[in-house]
């Protein structure tokens, strides 16, 4: 079983802290399905390998691709 990320932990490891979403665009991302994630309680949790496809991208800001991913949807 992969580890679950809180929603602070998912921004920090795929966005750049100058080009981070806010955390209500993220919460609408999952509301909308655009962004796997399990809800305890009242937090959300996004498994380790939501982000894992961008992990061995060299470019720390990843927000076009993380961008790309969700508008397409």
């Amino acid at each position: 079983m992969s580890r679950l990320m809180t929603i602070d932990e998912y921004m920090d490891r795929t966005f750049s802290k100058a080009s981070q979403p806010h955390i209500n665009t993220v919460r609408r991302w999952i509301r909308e399905g655009k962004l796997n994630a399990i809800k305890m309680g009242r937090s959300y949790y996004i498994e380790d390998q939501a982000g894992e496809e961008y992990a061995n991208d060299s470019d720390k800001n990843k927000m076009d691709a993380v961008m790309a991913k969700i508008l397409s949807a």
